[in-house]
């Protein structure tokens, strides 16, 4: 088992340094995709900030520097998520297009293969924002030992959920609307406090769309609000999203019809 997650470990760091290659070969293209993405994010600062004055510095029990910590969490983890794991967008396209076949020939694992395979641009953005964010809003020590807990357990269940979703096209054929209207629904959900929600949402934004683990229970354990039931609850809502999402998979694999392609990866 030890030797099978080294195995896995040094996949990762592989790819992960492919990738990295391969987007510092168009630096131009990478650079102004991830700057434009930062910019794009930054602008909501100045708006919660104007948000914050007029309402008098509290909105469904969030301070400004909670509704800070939340930005910086959530966009931190989905760029982590999108730049280790970025084919988990395009699942959907692979799978109908049949060039899954490619994946299913290698040796490893096919969805770790998959997932791997592809970095996105903007999402470096997306991480180096979340960082000066949480850097330049008056964090502490625990906020920052949390946020780096969001971005970790965050990032998985965000890509967690994704694979589930995009992996739907195995039993309903080309879902891509689908996917891309529930994963944009989860990453609005996490950017608002998590107090202007009804009980019955609040629920719905634990297990059906998992925002609350990607920002609103890191930012508990910031706050220090009962770690010890706080903080378990994220470890294990993480792997029990990361085991569905493998299982979900693996399910659609069984009902997956080659496309017959000839596609060489090198």
């Amino acid at each position: 088992m030890i030797n099978r997650i080294k195995s896995a470990l040094r996949l990762a760091g592989m790819y992960f340094r492919f990738n990295l290659a391969s987007a510092m070969e168009y630096r131009a293209s990478f650079l102004t995709t991830a700057i434009s993405m930062f910019l794009s994010n930054a602008t909501f600062i100045f708006f919660w900030w104007v948000l914050f004055d007029s309402a008098g510095g509290d909105i469904g029990g969030y301070g400004f520097r909670d509704v800070m910590f939340i930005w910086a969490a959530g966009t931190s983890a989905f760029g982590m998520a999108n730049v280790l794991f970025g084919n988990i967008s395009h699942i959907n396209e692979i799978i109908i297009t049949g060039q899954l076949d490619t994946y299913l020939l290698q040796p490893r694992n096919a969805l770790f293969s998959l997932i791997l395979s592809r970095t996105e641009f903007s999402a470096w953005g997306d991480m180096l924002y979340g960082l000066v964010l949480i850097l330049i809003s008056g964090q502490g020590p625990a906020d920052f030992g949390a946020y780096l807990l969001a971005v970790i357990t965050g990032g998985l269940v965000t890509a967690a959920f994704t694979v589930i979703l995009q992996s739907s096209s195995f039993f309903m054929g080309d879902s891509s609307f689908l996917a891309g209207m529930s994963v944009n629904l989860a990453v609005n959900f996490t950017t608002y406090p998590e107090g202007i929600f009804p009980g019955f949402i609040r629920f719905l934004l634990y297990w059906l769309v998992p925002a609350q683990f990607i920002v609103h229970v890191p930012l508990r354990i910031a706050r220090g609000e009962n770690v010890l039931i706080w903080l378990p609850l994220q470890l294990l809502a993480t792997v029990f999203f990361v085991f569905i999402a493998i299982k979900f998979f693996r399910a659609g694999l069984k009902r997956y019809e080659s496309g017959n392609l000839i596609v060489t990866r090198l």
